[in-house]
């Protein structure tokens, strides 16, 4: 169990430090500061690749950043709860999580089988055995034990 703590904290974090930069971005002219970074990265600004990602920033709303902001701080909420909550070993985590992690499973799939990679197949395999786990742990501590 302690592995799905460690794994709903750090995609807390991680939503929180999306959220502040996501925040932060909004706060300045995302082009220029694209422009500024792409020959820093060795992408020549005027090369298909630079004028890609600068159509692609050039299309950002500062006003979507906020509300990307807003979704990623409450998903860090989320996981927070369940992290304390499964932390506490309460029944309503686990099936919460379960359930929950459940949902992202076809979406995962789905992200597979449209662009394969390694980080997308690990995430499956995290969510389906966290599953599994969870599955086995509420069967188990509902069953009575014989004797």
């Amino acid at each position: 169990m302690a592995w799905i703590i460690v794994y709903k904290v750090v995609k807390a974090v991680l939503a929180v430090a999306g959220g502040v930069a996501a925040i932060r971005l909004g706060r300045h002219n995302l082009v220029e500061m694209v422009q500024h970074w792409l020959p820093r990265v060795a992408v020549d600004p005027d090369g298909r690749l630079g004028t890609n990602v600068l159509a692609k920033v050039a299309g950002i709303n500062p006003q979507n950043l906020r509300w990307t902001a807003c979704v990623l701080f409450l998903y860090a909420i989320l996981y927070s709860i369940e992290s304390v909550g499964l932390y506490r070993e309460k029944l309503w985590a686990e099936w919460f999580t379960t359930i929950q992690t459940s949902l992202i499973i076809p979406l995962e799939l789905v992200a597979i089988f449209r662009h394969p990679g390694p980080l997308k197949c690990g995430a499956f395999l995290v969510s389906t055995l966290t599953v599994i786990y969870l599955l086995w742990r509420i069967h188990r501590d509902r069953v009575p034990e014989p004797g």
